[in-house]
């Protein structure tokens, strides 16, 4: 896989390549491949691309993938329903004829 694809697909597994990444696509990988714990000799650097020599370690990257997901789709879905509350308060209270001044 391409070094900036996997960067792009798995970047959110590590605080310091989330959400981006300044700098070339290699060291971000090989930082985020450090960060996650993936043995040296569970991958190989190509001139252009980074190959897995395990299924295993790239389920796993998947799996771990997916909960951080979830995370952060529990975390996004929350922030509209506290900001919504704010504004139709506020709402409330600038728009005519709704039972607040205006």
């Amino acid at each position: 896989m391409p070094y900036d694809e996997f960067l792009h697909r798995y970047k959110m597994l590590s605080g310091h390549t989330w959400p981006h990444w300044r700098g070339p696509s290699v060291e971000g990988v090989t930082y985020l491949l450090r960060e996650l714990g993936v043995s040296a000799s569970e991958y190989a650097f190509g001139r252009t691309k980074i190959f897995i020599r395990s299924n295993k370690t790239v389920s796993n990257m998947q799996s771990n993938l997916l909960t951080s997901k979830g995370s952060l789709l529990l975390y996004v879905s929350s922030v509209p329903i506290v900001l919504g509350a704010k504004s139709q308060k506020g709402l409330a209270y600038f728009c005519p004829g709704s039972g607040g001044t205006a």
